[in-house]
């Protein structure tokens, strides 16, 4: 016997269908309401860890700083040396890091000390320093906004 579509069935099917329309179209707006939130809800929590591992790989995994009254102050650099003796301690990196305000442009601009000869905490900063020959004396390196701004 072969396989063949039940046409009265089918047809059994779409009059029940038609006959409640109103309870079958809430129904079916429902859901689909329904599956557009739990999209949404299963997007945005993908995205953001994605985000997350990405930027987790690329950040020290502690960092210690000195703040009052929400702003950065420095930490004496023997610091450095005791948290080296802390047991399970591989690295510590002491870093320069700090805001400029520029009062003509009225921006504030992000100061990062670079130690060419230590092990850079972001890969970027060990980009730089792979790229420019630092020759001992001050050097700085500036990017086209900051340079804009000051041009202005």
């Amino acid at each position: 016997m072969k396989n063949r579509i039940n046409f009265y069935l089918l047809e059994f099917a779409i009059d029940a269908l038609l006959r409640q329309k109103s309870k079958n179209f809430f129904i079916v707006v429902v859901f689909t309401l329904l599956t557009f939130l739990l999209t949404s809800v299963f997007f945005i929590t993908n995205s953001i860890k994605y985000e997350l591992n990405t930027t987790v790989d690329a950040l020290p995994q502690i960092i210690v700083q000195n703040m009052k009254a929400g702003r950065h102050y420095d930490i004496d650099i023997d610091n450095v040396d005791d948290i080296l003796t802390i047991h399970g301690v591989e690295d510590a990196i002491s870093r320069v890091w700090g805001y400029y305000y520029f009062e003509y442009g009225d921006v504030y601009f992000t100061l990062v000390g670079i130690e060419q000869f230590e092990t850079q905490y972001k890969e970027t900063l060990s980009k730089i320093v792979e790229k420019f020959d630092f020759d001992g004396n001050s050097s700085m390196i500036v990017g086209r906004g900051v340079q804009e701004s000051i041009k202005k």
